[in-house]
């Protein structure tokens, strides 16, 4: 069997995600889709975390969002590889270079949100969320090369309640950057 039996890995907290441009969106959900019919897993919106488990009431950290949102372009990003671990979010995944615009906005975000110390930052895009053994996360690496390179942009900006199960979670606000 190629998954480790299931488990729901449920978070707690508020997340703020970057909204990759509509049509990688659209390529990257196709890719989400095949991966999720395929270990029968949970579907979601692709997305780079920016900040995962914030803690505080819901409207100030959408207001808080908000202002950081309006102040923030677009970022221009190029993947650079396709990897997995042996943890449920990161089953496979994009990985995403932490060039100087997605880490200034990094940390602009902890500074907004009292983030304190700063927590480790490995941006990526997942693929997949799932427990499954090193052997099919080497397959699936090898089987979606294709991906490795694509370049995209960081358009958006989302709260996200991601309270619970994958299936439960819930898009609060959405803001153009």
């Amino acid at each position: 069997m190629n998954v480790i039996p299931k488990n729901s890995h449920p978070l707690v907290g508020l997340s703020l995600w970057l909204i990759p441009d509509e049509n990688t969106t659209g390529l990257l959900k196709s890719a989400i889709r095949s991966l999720a019919l395929r270990f029968d897993s949970p579907l979601f919106m692709p997305h780079a975390t920016l900040l995962g488990q914030i803690q505080g009431t819901e409207s100030s950290i959408i207001e808080t969002a908000e202002g950081l949102a309006e102040e923030t372009h677009t970022i221009q990003i190029k993947c650079n590889g396709l990897d997995g671990e042996a943890d449920y979010y990161r089953a496979l995944y994009l990985r995403l270079p932490l060039n100087e615009d997605l880490d200034a906005l990094r940390l602009k975000a902890c500074i907004r949100f009292s983030i304190q110390p700063l927590p480790a930052y490995n941006p990526h895009l997942s693929l997949i969320y799932a427990d499954l053994r090193r052997e099919t996360r080497q397959e699936l690496v090898q089987l979606n090369q294709t991906l490795a390179g694509i370049e995209l942009t960081l358009e958006r900006l989302q709260v996200v309640r991601t309270t619970g199960p994958v299936v439960n979670w819930v898009t609060l606000a959405d803001f153009q950057l």
